[in-house]
């Protein structure tokens, strides 16, 4: 039990990388829609 708790800040980390990541794919993909139009 005490194992999983450990791990649970590291996942938490780890979806806040990803999510951050995804984030400013989509800023940069909206920055190029806007560039074209």
């Amino acid at each position: 039990m005490s194992n999983a708790i450990q791990k649970l800040p590291h996942t938490t980390l780890t979806l806040q990388q990803t999510h951050s990541k995804n984030a400013t794919r989509i800023e940069s993909l909206l920055n190029s829609l806007l560039a074209v139009l």
